[in-house]
């Protein structure tokens, strides 16, 4: 296993973090600033990738971005904390698992 971890995004992501942000319950931990530096930091650090289109596989729909970024992105992982897309367990080459799962592995072969 390859030991660099490199960040995949997608345009859906960061419009995601944007729209959830605003939300009333979010306003008062990020500042419209502070969105605006997380995805100006996200688009630096990360690759960011454009989703055209999206097979449908996830028993919530919305997720289908997430597989097709990975598949797109050639991720060995989808860490995630969402229940319908950790059922899924493998997607192409990409397998999907918890932070807690990631970070053992990552802690077993380091």
């Amino acid at each position: 296993m390859n030991s660099n971890v490199i960040l995949i995004f997608s345009e859906q992501n960061i419009h995601e973090i944007q729209v959830v942000s605003q939300r009333k319950k979010f306003t008062k931990y990020f500042s419209e600033d502070n969105v605006k530096e997380l995805t100006t930091f996200i688009r630096i650090i990360g690759e960011v990738f454009e989703i055209k289109d999206c097979e449908e596989i996830c028993r919530d729909p919305k997720d289908d971005f997430l597989l097709a970024l990975a598949k797109v992105g050639r991720a060995d992982f989808l860490v995630s904390g969402d229940k319908d897309l950790l059922e899924i367990k493998n997607y192409d080459k990409t397998k999907v698992l918890t932070m807690d799962e990631f970070e053992r592995l990552i802690i077993t072969n380091h």
